[in-house]
């Protein structure tokens, strides 16, 4: 990924002034007949768009680029340095992508032609799966930890961190300002959204959580590498081709972090429960979740990659199965916390400006979806019971009855 000598613009851009780009992206302005942009579905955090130059006679040039707006509203959840600096550090298998520079509210990179993103079915696909799974080892192997890094998250052993639980605490610290939102008539925020009695039984849940994972996991707090975190199929990239010899790339590093690879292989298997193309978008099908065969490929496509193994140990991949089903309840977590922020709901609820849902991602349906299965696997883990949850709402992944 190249981005070590990135242009920062001081312009403003919006969907409906993309010309103020044309100045940085054609090589002669005064030829240019201005820019034809095209939204992209499927992006859940920015809005994102194709935008091709025009000539004087208002024909495409060809050149494309790929616009990319950020969302204000979640500049308190991603971290724009962190971001690149994941980027500086990919390996060469994922230098397709190319940032060209920074605006204030967004940036440009150059539009891969020749790929699409992945369709939700498709992500199952044997020749896909197998593909992913190579993405993710390069990813986790090829890429070396700080040295801050490593004091940061091995120099305590007896704290576990990792980036996706500080995201998550960080984050329910931040929801826990909002007192009228948390404590509104009857908790019914709590109650509605994420499913739970309570505040304090919400949080008394998630610390059980992570102690149960730090007991029966503890090999994954020891196995931390460069994560993606986020490959939903928006995030995956197919070759136009769309068969067996396609290559795939992972785009999209905003929640790029150092976590155990048993959560971001975790976070695939739960992504591929999700169509954000469909009409409901929001929805989390467990029928759509990987079936252990198929986990059973993938990890086996993950460990043979690049290590030119021709016979896998059996039990290294059913551990790794048995971990992904361990932490995948995280994932539902993560993106349930990240919802509730990304709603705008809690200012609003507190006094301020009220969001404009207009054509915007129903993140709060999402959260209360994803958050049903998170509580399936609570009590499926002796983690939770009936009362501590929505029990009507409350669904088992597996095809296992709650």
């Amino acid at each position: 990924m190249t981005c070590t000598e990135i242009t920062n613009v001081n312009i403003q851009v919006t969907p409906e002034s993309p010309e103020q780009l044309v100045p940085y992206l054609a090589e002669d302005p005064a030829m240019a007949g201005g820019i034809a942009i095209t939204q992209i579905e499927g992006a859940l955090t920015n809005v994102i768009y194709k935008a091709s130059l025009l000539d004087e006679n208002q024909k495409p040039t060809g050149q494309n680029y790929l616009l990319r707006l950020y969302d204000t509203k979640n500049d308190s959840i991603i971290d724009r340095e962190s971001e690149l600096d994941v980027l500086r550090r990919l390996p060469q298998s994922f230098d397709m992508i190319k940032i060209l520079f920074h605006f204030e509210n967004g940036r440009v990179e150059n539009f891969l032609d020749d790929y699409r993103a992945i369709k939700s079915p498709e992500m199952k696909l044997p020749h896909n799966l197998r593909k992913i799974a190579q993405r993710f080892k390069e990813l986790h192997t090829q890429v070396s930890l700080t040295e801050s890094e490593r004091q940061y998250y091995y120099g305590n052993p007896a704290e576990y961190r990792c980036f996706v639980w500080d995201k998550i605490h960080t984050w329910l610290d931040t929801i826990e300002q909002y007192d009228s939102w948390l404590h509104c008539p009857e908790g019914k925020n709590v109650q509605k959204h994420l499913l739970c009695r309570d505040w304090a039984t919400f949080k008394h849940t998630v610390r059980k959580y992570r102690e149960w994972l730090v007991q029966h996991d503890t090999a994954g707090f020891r196995n931390m590498a460069m994560c993606h975190n986020d490959t939903q199929h928006g995030n995956i990239m197919l070759e136009r081709s769309a068969d067996a010899t396609s290559d795939v790339i992972f785009i999209d590093f905003e929640y790029g972090g150092i976590d155990p690879v048993e959560f971001d292989l975790a976070n695939f298997a739960t992504e591929c429960m999700n169509d954000y193309e469909a009409e409901e978008s929001y929805l989390c099908d467990p029928e759509r979740y990987p079936s252990a065969e198929a986990l059973t490929y993938f990890i086996q496509s993950y460990y043979e990659h690049l290590d030119g193994a021709t016979e896998i140990n059996g039990k290294n991949v059913q551990q790794m199965v048995e971990s992904i089903t361990r932490w995948r309840a995280c994932s539902q977590l993560f993106w349930s916390v990240w919802a509730v922020l990304q709603s705008g709901e809690l200012a609003a609820e507190a006094g301020g400006d009220p969001v404009d849902q207009t054509g915007r991602f129903e993140y709060l349906k999402f959260c209360r979806s994803k958050m049903s299965l998170f509580w399936g696997d609570m009590i499926s883990f002796g983690l939770a019971g009936p009362d501590d949850c929505v029990m009507s709402e409350v669904r088992a992944m597996d095809g296992g009855v709650v």
